[in-house]
């Protein structure tokens, strides 16, 4: 896993501006075009996650209005936990209604400043953190907690091995854009379908990769849902020179049926 990181890192190669567009949301979602436009009322809290023998992490908890036993793990892409990502926390939060939604900091609190310092926090990062990270996070959810995970890029990665370490607890799993794990024996402890969704014109998960990653999971006895836009890589973040609110809104209301019928 570690050696496909890497290399899934090496071949990183989009560049990344903010852009905003106008105020406008579908009639189904409240995912807005805007990416200046923030909750200001958000009502998170931060909350530490133990790491056996290390600093503790740290995440950003939306509570659901009424107790549940829902939750939601959001990974942040390679530029970390910004308001963006937060953003998308608040829209999927809001419109689950029912979910406990943890945005987890896989960068200690790092928002790199530029594509090099993204790159080399990537090259560097601990994977066996990482996974203590997100074991912490499993049981600070609780053994009876059903989890979903979603993540966007090398957080959609994390998306996936969240639901090789969640086993039975994982009823979702959605992966933007994010180098697959081809280990069949891995595979085999997903006890979800995993919803992937691709560019068809990425050139870092490009159509090949989904390709091999849906035959290993096939191979492996479980399901991929996948959802082929025509775009590059990173249509639906919102920092990138990618970004399509076309596709991306689109991908959200797909992405939001999904995660409500695997709650209910």
């Amino acid at each position: 896993m570690k050696n496909i990181i890497t290399l899934s890192i090496l071949i990183i190669s989009t560049v990344f501006q903010l852009q905003a567009g106008e105020n406008e949301k579908t009639a189904e979602t409240s995912y807005k075009k805007d990416s200046k436009v923030f909750a200001k009322a958000l009502k998170g809290s931060t909350i530490d996650l133990p790491v056996f023998d290390q600093k503790s992490a740290s995440a950003v908890l939306l509570k659901s209005p009424k107790q549940s036993k829902n939750w939601l793990f959001l990974y942040h892409d390679r530029w970390g936990l910004t308001e963006t990502v937060l953003q998308e926390a608040h829209t999927l939060w809001k419109d689950l209604k029912n979910v406990n939604v943890l945005v987890i900091d896989l960068n200690d609190g790092i928002q790199p400043q530029s594509r090099s310092e993204a790159m080399r926090l990537l090259i560097e990062n601990d994977v066996d953190r990482d996974k203590s990270i997100i074991k912490s996070a499993i049981t600070f959810a609780g053994k009876d907690a059903k989890i979903g995970s979603i993540g966007w890029c090398n957080g959609g990665s994390w998306s996936l091995q969240t639901a090789m370490l969640a086993k039975e607890q994982e009823v979702a799993c959605v992966v933007y854009y994010g180098m697959p794990d081809f280990n069949t024996q891995k595979l085999h402890q997903i006890e979800s379908d995993v919803l992937a969704i691709y560019g068809t014109r990425d050139t870092y998960v490009t159509p090949t990769i989904a390709k091999a990653f849906k035959s290993k999971m096939l191979a492996a006895g479980k399901d991929v849902v996948e959802l082929n836009y025509e775009s590059k890589g990173n249509f639906a973040d919102r920092n990138s020179l990618q970004y399509n609110y076309s596709n991306a809104s689109d991908a959200y209301v797909k992405v939001l049926k999904y995660l409500q019928a695997k709650y209910e």
